[in-house]
């Protein structure tokens, strides 16, 4: 497949590098859970909360700099 051009001057995003079905159902459902933990104020569940989402993150971002 053809990389898909990004924004003028940028380089080539791989299709490869973009998230899949799955990946931004859980991306959503990640953010969501932190989003409700922000409005709670509880400490300790926003940092559980943002450690999720860059679990969920960090494979799709390694694929992107391939």
């Amino acid at each position: 497949r053809r990389p898909i051009l990004s924004a003028k001057g940028a380089r080539k995003i791989e299709p490869a590098a973009i998230p899949k079905r799955p990946e931004l159902s859980n991306i959503s459902t990640a953010v969501s859970e932190l989003e409700a933990a922000t409005k709670e104020n509880d400490v300790d569940a926003i940092k559980a909360k943002t450690e999720a989402l860059q679990n969920i993150l960090m494979p799709i971002t390694q694929r992107a700099y391939e």
